[in-house]
Order: structure tokens, then C-alpha cells, then sequence
């Protein structure tokens, strides 16, 4: 790509008259080829790369460099922006092989997945084509009932909605700044937007992570930033050339050492995403300050130059190839990943050559700007028009008799419920009561949603025993006393123990006939373990926090009844089913390994946290999910779970002669 090096030989900025352009510079191609590799390489699940995603972050400070010299320059030499050529130089550029990954993403998921999956797929093809997607991850990210979005093969588009945000935005800040020709005008209005985004980046990080890691708003700062680095006088730093190498050396460390040590734990974007940032910021000015030595000749070597070249179309093809060869081999190993990252890597050269460039460079298109923009507006529809296709194609397919089973599964909650639980960042006790409500016999339901999936067998036993059910719930925070870190806000969710705490009170308040108890052990580290984000904490932590909530219980002479965890599958259920349904499987290709499937180390720690406790029973239904060997998917007729962990309303209900049995003497 020419990319464009703007500075003015003052020492400050004073008209956009001074600013001059070089051509290419080997060292932001460079640049790119490392933030491909760490994007690549972090995807792949190479160990020792667990900050692998600032990648993306480098890309943003690259854009924003490129694209304000650009309009820097051009204004200097015009007087203004010629919009028309921007926006088409920006089509030809990141369309055509966009909307070639959608349809081929579309086409894969048809071959390869579930009509449930491809409902979700369709939607995401749909604002991809229309450069909606990181509003669209950001809306399934913070909504907990949305499905994972993890294995959704377009999820790194939302970066590229974006930047095609961005695109849309900038030209207009920078004209509307550049009102007198003064560059230091640009300069301080570049500098206010980006310290405001950053301000917005770190308060959201904290308090509303989706935001600040899908939002625009709070990633503007990247591209401001590479903007104020295009601007930067180097002149009067050429007499500090000495102190300089030993920066960008820092530079070059910092990111690198970053990319190493961070992981998606640590709270991103935030003032984690300054050291990339401003590290990116620093080696795009050494290789102004002075191109082909130190780090911008290292930058300059052939092998980066090659990723570099590539690193658009092979930041396209990483992410669903990755995916897809998860659903072909799920238990693939790191060779496996290595192996489709590498795959992806010889089909974004394909592109690249016989597809990307061709069009970015065809002569016919770029002598015709407006001619580009509607090929634009043509890819953009046809995208849109495919997946509207595709969702209704699914939606039809997922309500024949055979898959709507699946489909009802997946969405088979009782909606009384819902409303009765807090979800994240809520700290608020909301109590609801069902069964005989004028009863004087009250049994609580207190935990997570791996408590809450109790409530329909509770429910049923209540309504033939004649006692009042109260529910005290929240998703993703259990009742033993822990810290719960979660990954839908990327912190310590502090709420959660303040939760638990008016919680436990409200119970002393009640002081009920029992209290069921049941959490997830996802929460718990290990090796072999699922891990979606949750697991901080070792086996010993977690004994020592149940034996904590159940002392406080046990203190008030109020029975606790601890049921083990059910079983884990470690795959989505309905989605498998629905898949192996399609292809003319079995439903036995859905069953998991009782082995692996129930954690024997964690139910032995609660046994223990229960040891010497009156008040506490703790039992294991376990039986009624898994033989000897396997778990299945299906029971009397019944889909055991609606997703990777959770199950299903119905069979909950099932197994509620199976739990009152086993509680007798402690549920009135």
C-alpha cells in the first residue's frame, strides 16, 4: 500500500501548506505484518501470545496516521477534500474482498452448520455487509441471553466496522477543524477528540467494557492519535537522533512485551491500550525521523513486508477458517490451528493477488471515482440481499418438525422466571415467590443461573407440596462466597458480593424451611477444565467459599441443600443435535463423556465444605443426566440441555420426583 508520511519542517505546526509527503514506507508495512501475526497467532491459541489481540490496536493507529496525512496532504495541495476520490479509494480498497468473505462465510456455514446457527450467522452477515457489526457484537456481548459470540466466524469484522466508521467520520473532523488553513488549529481539535475518546475509553472499560471495546466513540483515540503522530514536526527531534533509537528500541519492547503478557483478563481497552498505542505512535515517527535505520529498517525486512502485503486479506480469512475447522475437528490441537491458520494464510495470497488488488488498482475504476462508489452501494446490497436470503432459508428450515425440537430446546426457559433474576453489574436483591403463596413453609432458591435451571423441579414440587418458592438469583454469580471475574465486562464484578451479601441477609430475614443452593464449576480453574471466561479460582479457594456461605447458613440453624453441578457437555447441545439431524446422524454423536463431562475434584471439594455441618445435605442427581460411561443429549424423549451447560426447562421439570426424593426430611 503507498503509505503517505506527513510533517512539516518547522519546528511546530502552522499551515497545512508545510506539510509534505513521502512514499512508500516499508516500515508501517512493516507494522502491519507484525499486527497481523500477533492477531493470527493469538487466535490460534499459540501459547505465549495471550495479548495477541492489540493487533487490532496497531491497526487502528496505522489508520489513523495513513488517512489523516492523507487528507492533510490533500488539503494542502487543494485546499480542500475531494470526497468523492476518498470514498472511492476506500471502496475498492476494503469492500470487494470484505463482501467475497461474507458470501464464502455464508456458503461454508450452509455446508458445514446448523440451520440454528445459520439464523445467528445470517444476522451477522447482514450488519457485516452493512458495517454495523461491532454494534452488533456489542448488543449480543452485553445481552446475557444472546448466544456465545466467540465461534461466530465473522466476529473479527466488528474491527472493521470500525475503521469503516472511522472513515465516515474523520474527513468531516478534519474539515470542519481546518477552517483557515492553520494546521495547529487541526492539531488542538485532533488532540481535544482523542483525549475526550480516551477519557470515554477508560471510564467504559470500568464500568460498560462492551462499550469500550466494540464502541467507536471509545476506540477513536487510536486513529487520533496516529493522526497526531502524521502531524508531528520531527524536525527539531532529528538533533536527539541518539535518544531517540533508545525509545523506539522501548517502543518496539513495550508492544511486543504486551502482546506476551496481557490477556483478555486484564480489562482492554482501557489505559492497557496505551502502551500499544502510543508505542505504534512512536516507531511510525522513528521511521519519519529516520527511515531504513534502526527499528524501521528491522521493520523493513522481507518476511514482514510479505505479511504486511497480505495482512488485510489474511486478517479476513483467519477468523472463519479457524472456526470452521473447529467444527470439523472439535478437539483440534495447537498443530491443527496452526495448520488452518496457515491454510488461511495461502488463501488471503489468492486474494490478495488475483482479487483485492486487481480491483484496488483496476484503472477503469480509479479514473472513475463515482463508478467505485457504486460498485460500492452494489456490493453492499448484494450482501445485505444474501443474507436476508440465507435468515429466511434457515428460519424455515429450523420450524420443520424435526429441527423445531432442537429449536424450542434452545429457547426453552420458563419466562416467569427471567424477569425474577439481576444480571450484570446489578447489585439489587429481587425477591419473587411462586407455589402456595399464603404457605408459611418457604424454600429459597439462592445462586446463579446453574441454581436457576432448579427452579421448574422446584417449581413442581412446591405446587404438590403446597409450599412458597422464593428466588433469590444472578446470572453469573454464584452463592459461595468468591470473587467472580467476568469476561462479558472484563472485570471483577464487584456487584456480585454485594449481591450476595444483602442476599444472605434477606434469608436470615426469611429464615426458611430450606434453602437449594447449586452452582456452576465454571468458576474454577483446571487442567482439562471448560474455561469460557469465568475460572479464576483453584479447587481450595472454591471449598473454602462454599464452606463460608453454608457456615453462615448453618449458624442460623436454616437447612441448605447443596446439589452437584450438572454435567457439562462442553459443546452446545441443540446445535449439535440440529447439525447431526441435517446430516443424517445420529443423536449419539451429541453424547459426552461422563469422564469428562462432571468434574469429580470440585464435587469433592463442596462435600468437604460440607463435612461437620448439621444443617447441610449435599446431593448428587448426576445419575439422571449420565450412565456409566456417556451423557446424553436426549432422555425419555426429552433435549437435556438449550445450550453448552444449561438445562433445558423441561427436563429440569422432569426430574423433580428424582429431587424431592432426594431431599426428603429437608423440603417440607
Amino acid at each position: 500500500m503507498n503509505a503517505l508520511c506527513i510533517e512539516s519542517p518547522h519546528p511546530g505546526p502552522r499551515s497545512l501548506a508545510t506539510v509534505k509527503g513521502r512514499a512508500f514506507r516499508p516500515d508501517i508495512e512493516g507494522l502491519r505484518g507484525i499486527a497481523v501475526l500477533l492477531v493470527v497467532a493469538f487466535h490460534s491459541g499459540l501459547p505465549g501470545v495471550g495479548g495477541g489481540f492489540l493487533g487490532v490496536d496497531i491497526f487502528f493507529v496505522l489508520s489513523g496516521y495513513l488517512i489523516t496525512g492523507i487528507l492533510a496532504r490533500e488539503i494542502s495541495k487543494a485546499g480542500s477534500i475531494r470526497f468523492v476520490h476518498f470514498y472511492a479509494r476506500r471502496v475498492r480498497r476494503l469492500l470487494p474482498a470484505s463482501a467475497l468473505t461474507v458470501l464464502a462465510v455464508l456458503a461454508a456455514g450452509v455446508l458445514f452448520l446448523s440451520p440454528l446457527e445459520m439464523i445467528g450467522l445470517s444476522k451477522t452477515a447482514f450488519a457485516t455487509s452493512a458495517y454495523t457489526s461491532n454494534l452488533w457484537f456489542l448488543h449480543q456481548a452485553a445481552n446475557y441471553f444472546a448466544p456465545e459470540i466467540e465461534t461466530n466466524p465473522l466476529l473479527h469484522t466488528w474491527s472493521l466496522a470500525v475503521e469503516e466508521q472511522f472513515y465516515v467520520l474523520w474527513p468531516v473532523i478534519i474539515m470542519l477543524a481546518f477552517r483557515r488553513g492553520s494546521l495547529r488549529r487541526l492539531v488542538i481539535w485532533m488532540g481535544i477528540v482523542s483525549g475526550i475518546s480516551f477519557a470515554l475509553c477508560v471510564w467504559l472499560t470500568q464500568t460498560r467494557q462492551p462499550w469500550a471495546f466494540f464502541g467507536t466513540p471509545a476506540r477513536a483515540w487510536e486513529f487520533g492519535l496516529g493522526g497526531l503522530a502524521a502531524l508531528l514536526s520531527v524536525g527539531h527531534l532529528q538533533q536527539y537522533a541518539r535518544v531517540w533509537k533508545w525509545i523506539e528500541w522501548s517502543a518496539l519492547t513495550g508492544i511486543l512485551g504486551a502482546a506476551c503478557l496481557f490477556s483478555p483478563k486484564i480489562g482492554f481497552p482501557g489505559y492497557a491500550a496505551a502502551l500499544p498505542v502510543f508505542g505504534t505512535a512512536l516507531l511510525l515517527i522513528a521511521g519519519s525521523l529516520h527511515p531504513g535505520q534502526g527499528i524501521p529498517r528491522l521493520l523493513s525486512l522481507p518476511i514482514l513486508q510479505f505479511f504486511g502485503g497480505v495482512s488485510y486479506s489474511w486478517y479476513l480469512w483467519h477468523w472463519p477458517v479457524l472456526v470452521f475447522m473447529a467444527v470439523l475437528v472439535p478437539n483440534a490441537s495447537l498443530v491443527d490451528r496452526l495448520g488452518a491458520a496457515g491454510l488461511s494464510l495461502g488463501i488471503a495470497f489468492l486474494t490478495s493477488r488475483f482479487f483485492e488488488n486487481p480491483i484496488r488498482y483496476r484503472r477503469y475504476l480509479m479514473a472513475r471515482p463515482r463508478f467505485s462508489l457504486a460498485l460500492g452501494a452494489s456490493v453492499t446490497i448484494a450482501g445485505m440481499g444474501v443474507a436476508l436470503v440465507c435468515h429466511s432459508a434457515s428460519v424455515r428450515e429450523a420450524n420443520t418438525p424435526l429441527q423445531k425440537q432442537f429449536a424450542s430446546a434452545a429457547d426453552d426457559w420458563d419466562p416467569r422466571i427471567q424477569s425474577c433474576t439481576v444480571y450484570f453489574e446489578d447489585a439489587r436483591v429481587r425477591e419473587c415467590n411462586f407455589g402456595n403463596l399464603k404457605s408459611r413453609s418457604t424454600v429459597v432458591l439462592f445462586g446463579d443461573s446453574h441454581t436457576k435451571q432448579w427452579y421448574p423441579a422446584l417449581l413442581r414440587i412446591a405446587n404438590k407440596q403446597g409450599f412458597r418458592l422464593t428466588t433469590l438469583l444472578k446470572a453469573a454469580c454464584p452463592a459461595v462466597d468468591v470473587q467472580v471475574f467476568n469476561p462479558r465486562i472484563e472485570r471483577i464484578e464487584t456487584e456480585c458480593s454485594e449481591w450476595r451479601e444483602k442476599a444472605i441477609e434477606r434469608i436470615r430475614d426469611l429464615h426458611p424451611k430450606a434453602v437449594v443452593i447449586s452452582s456452576s464449576v465454571g468458576y474454577i480453574k483446571g487442567p482439562g477444565r471448560e474455561d469460557d471466561g469465568y475460572a479464576i479460582h483453584t479447587d481450595a479457594q472454591w471449598m473454602l467459599g462454599t464452606r463460608r456461605t453454608l457456615s453462615r447458613l448453618n449458624a442460623e440453624n436454616i437447612p441448605a441443600i447443596l446439589i452437584r453441578d450438572t454435567p457439562r457437555p462442553g459443546f452446545n447441545v441443540p446445535i449439535c443435535l440440529s447439525r447431526a439431524a441435517i446430516h443424517g446422524m445420529s443423536s449419539s454423536a451429541c453424547r459426552a463423556e461422563r469422564s469428562l463431562a462432571l468434574d469429580g475434584a470440585v464435587w469433592k471439594a463442596e462435600k468437604m465444605a460440607a463435612e461437620g455441618l448439621h444443617w447441610v445435605k449435599a446431593i448428587d442427581l448426576s445419575d439422571q443426566f449420565c450412565d456409566e460411561a456417556f451423557c446424553e443429549p436426549i432422555r425419555d424423549g426429552i433435549v437435556v440441555y438449550r445450550d453448552t451447560n444449561h438445562v433445558t426447562a423441561r427436563f429440569s421439570a422432569h426430574l423433580a420426583s428424582a429431587l424431592s426424593r432426594r431431599t426428603f426430611g429437608f423440603i417440607p
